[in-house]
């Protein structure tokens, strides 16, 4: 007999480690796959319950998809490879597909050519430009003072994912003449306060030399 809780007996339960694993096939799926997908974007962090519905949807969606396909990855060894293989490595991969998309745009762009315009996961245009940049790019950021800081964006700069700071580190910075060419001011990099810039323009990387 169990213990008491105001004066009634309780009955205690007992879960086997396939009834654990059906559980948290309603939760580690999306759990998993909504945290690599967002590696990919910058979203506004929702409140718990928001979270906790979204993982519940996708792995509802993942569950009806794929885990019901695999039967023996939740009947089966708890370190089984069907167990880790469908818990573990099919959400990663949902989830960076996920991500992959949204930087792509690939499903929005189907749908605007069926003249459906969805609402873009991105929140800022901030966020769309520094998480789609492929490769090096010129940037000449014009502060709000009036001053220009040319540069190159590289690997080794960096845009802030901050919503509420956005600053701008950039790896190199260059000169320039009256002939409007651009000269290296060394191996200078600048880190600019987010509330100090008030327009970036970029343009494809050129070598020194070839660009204008």
């Amino acid at each position: 007999m169990g213990p008491t809780i105001g004066g009634h007996y309780t009955v205690p339960i007992s879960l086997t480690p396939s009834d654990v694993a059906s559980i948290l096939a309603y939760l580690i799926p999306g759990f998993i796959a909504l945290t690599v997908r967002s590696q990919f974007v910058t979203n506004p962090q929702p409140q718990t319950n928001e979270r906790l519905l979204s993982y519940l949807t996708i792995s509802v969606i993942y569950n009806a998809l794929v885990i019901r396909y695999f039967p023996d990855a939740i009947e089966g060894s708890w370190f089984g490879f069907g167990f880790i293989f469908v818990f573990i490595v099919g959400p990663i991969i949902i989830g960076v597909l996920l991500g992959f998309n949204i930087q792509k745009d690939y499903v929005r762009g189907l749908l605007r050519k069926a003249s459906l315009f969805a609402i873009h996961p991105i929140p800022t245009a901030w966020d769309w430009k520094f998480t789609t940049l492929t490769g090096e790019q010129w940037v000449l950021v014009n502060l709000k003072n009036g001053d220009e800081i040319r540069g190159l964006l590289g690997s080794d700069s960096f845009a802030s994912s901050d919503p509420n700071d956005r600053d701008l580190y950039i790896q190199w910075i260059y000169a320039i003449d009256d002939n409007g060419k651009w000269s290296p001011l060394g191996e200078r990099g600048v880190l600019i306060a987010s509330d100090e810039i008030r327009t970036i323009e970029f343009w494809p990387y050129v070598p020194p030399g070839g660009n204008s």
